[in-house]
């Protein structure tokens, strides 16, 4: 699997921002030799990179170096992901829909950033819906998390500062699927 640069660039770019050079020297040294190559050459935003080594393994990294191998590591990491990833063109689908356009077009943005991938929308009703990971060839549960993490702060980049997002079922713990109910 593969993860869009701008991923990679997301979790350089959190560490540095919120745990400073003297944090990101720690994260780089604790990162396996493979993780360290990728992340100390120059990200293209547009290009693909291995999405273990590259996303999945920061976010690990993330997770344990400052956040005492909690989780809370990778849901701030995708909130911090929505706020670089959710400008430009991406700004269309936040900036002038509702939460419900966003929920609508969730399995056209997924397969943008992780390949392949596929995302689906079900179960849409006012101030609901719900969002499925249908593909997803090497899950994870931190990554999820910080999927769960980038719905939240994109819902309230589309200026809802109440919705919720619940993940209630997981690829990475052996369902069929991830799944996320989201309500606003």
């Amino acid at each position: 699997m593969e993860t869009k640069g701008t991923s990679v660039l997301a979790a350089i770019n959190y560490v540095k921002k919120y745990h400073g050079e003297d944090g990101y020297e720690r994260f780089l040294e604790a990162l396996e030799p493979e993780s360290r190559e990728i992340l100390t050459h120059r990200i293209l935003p547009s290009a693909w990179y291995p999405l273990r080594p590259a996303f999945i393994e920061p976010i690990r990294v993330t997770c344990d170096q400052f956040y005492h191998g909690s989780e809370e590591g990778a849901r701030q990491l995708g909130r911090h992901a929505a706020d670089e990833g959710l400008t430009g063109l991406y700004k269309v689908f936040v900036r002038f829909g509702s939460v419900e356009f966003l929920v609508k077009r969730a399995s056209k943005i997924f397969p943008t950033y992780y390949r392949p991938s596929a995302m689906e929308t079900v179960d849409l009703k006012k101030g609901a819906g719900t969002v499925r990971i249908t593909q997803f060839d090497d899950p994870d549960h931190f990554l999820e998390i910080s999927i769960l993490g980038w719905m939240e702060r994109a819902i309230e980049i589309s200026g809802c500062y109440t919705g919720k997002v619940a993940m209630t079922c997981s690829l990475a713990k052996g369902a069929s699927c991830t799944e996320f109910d989201i309500t606003w």
